[in-house]
C-alpha cells in the first residue's frame, strides 16, 4: 500500500481534562500517514487520482481546533473518522503529541497513535 504523510502539523488547541488546559489552550503536534493506491495518480499525473493533502490538512485542522475534549484519543477518532470519507483512503494512522503534558516529570512529550481502516 502507498502512503501519503504530514509530519508534524503543530496547532493550538484546548484539549485535556484539566480545566487550564480547556481555559489556556497548549500547542500539539500531529502527524497522519494515509494509505492509498498512487499507481494511477503516478501515471496519470492527475490531482484526482490521489489525495489532496492540502484538503487533508485543512480536516485536521478543522476538527482539531472547533472543538475542545478532554481526551487526545477523541480528537483522533473525530479526524480518523472524516479522513476516512475521503475515497482514496484506504487506511491510515495518527499520532497526536502533546508536548507540554501536566505531568510533574521530565519527559519530551506524551503521544496517542491510532490506526484506522475501512470497513
Amino acid at each position: 500500500m502507498d502512503k501519503i504523510r504530514i509530519k508534524n502539523i503543530q496547532l493550538f488547541a484546548f484539549h485535556g481534562v484539566l480545566e487550564e488546559e480547556q481555559t489556556l489552550g497548549q500547542k500539539f503536534e500531529i502527524d497522519v500517514e494515509l494509505h492509498s493506491n498512487l499507481s494511477e495518480a503516478g501515471e496519470q499525473d492527475n490531482l484526482s487520482k490521489t489525495i489532496d493533502y492540502g484538503h487533508v490538512y485543512e480536516i485536521i485542522e478543522n476538527e482539531f481546533c472547533k472543538n475542545k475534549y478532554k481526551l487526545l484519543e477523541t480528537v483522533a477518532e473525530k479526524i480518523s473518522n472524516r479522513l476516512l470519507e475521503i475515497k482514496l483512503v484506504h487506511s491510515l494512522i495518527i499520532k497526536i503529541r502533546k508536548p507540554n503534558a501536566p505531568i510533574n516529570g521530565t519527559f519530551d512529550f506524551v503521544e496517542i497513535e491510532v490506526k484506522r481502516k475501512k470497513i
